[in-house]
């Protein structure tokens, strides 16, 4: 003898959830079959998708947590591109083997780093950047000024090298000039263009004499 519910139960379908009799009161008088259904496959070896999932936590392998805060624990390799529109945050180290690109890059704290493989390395792109050093500078090959290529700073005293692209010291200026002036003829075309207001000026102190 079949068994009356007193209270029907009534199985709706929802969003992305069909059900074949959907809406459909059973009471227990007679069968009714509901198959029901979410649109795709969800079996362990099936591809499922979602818009989203909502979760405080999610457990991926055995290597990797991902938490509601956006903490990640565990090593992550990702092949394609990743878009992040709040701030990454890195306990740990970053290695990357590409490319940083970045229109403003502050560091709170820095050691000292050697650069392997070669290439060139440009700091801003207008004439009117400024850029601070603090500490010495090491320059091993030349450099260019304005246009101009600098590729040593000179104290020959005798200004004997004829050079186009050396930097004379005031040392060497002023031993050349204490040396020279009254005695022989400067020719100042020997001086790099920047020392001449100097020579001129040692030489008027010492026709001033």
């Amino acid at each position: 003898m079949p068994i009356q519910l007193k209270q029907p139960l009534t199985i709706t379908g929802g969003t992305g959830v069909t059900a074949s009799n959907s809406g459909v009161a059973f009471d227990g008088t007679q069968q009714i079959i509901q198959q029901i259904s979410i649109g795709q496959d969800i079996d362990v070896t099936d591809n499922v998708q979602f818009n989203s999932i909502t979760a405080s936590s999610w457990k991926l392998g055995d290597d990797i947590s991902i938490y509601d805060n956006g903490q990640v624990l565990g090593s992550v390799t990702h092949t394609g591109t990743t878009s992040i529109s709040s701030t990454l945050s890195i306990n740990g180290n970053a290695i990357v083997t590409g490319k940083i690109t970045a229109e403003e890059i502050i560091a709170e704290l820095t050691s000292s780093g050697t650069i392997f493989k070669s290439g060139s390395t440009q700091f801003g792109d207008t004439i009117d950047d400024t850029h601070y050093i603090t500490g010495s500078l090491y320059d091993s090959g030349s450099l260019t000024i304005s246009g101009s290529l600098v590729n040593e700073i000179s104290n020959d005293v005798l200004l004997g090298d004829n050079s186009q692209t050396a930097i004379i010291t005031e040392g060497a200026v002023k031993t050349y000039a204490d040396t020279n002036i009254g005695t022989t003829v400067i020719n100042l075309l020997h001086l790099f263009p920047i020392i001449h207001p100097v020579l001129l000026h040692f030489q008027h102190q010492h026709q001033m004499e």
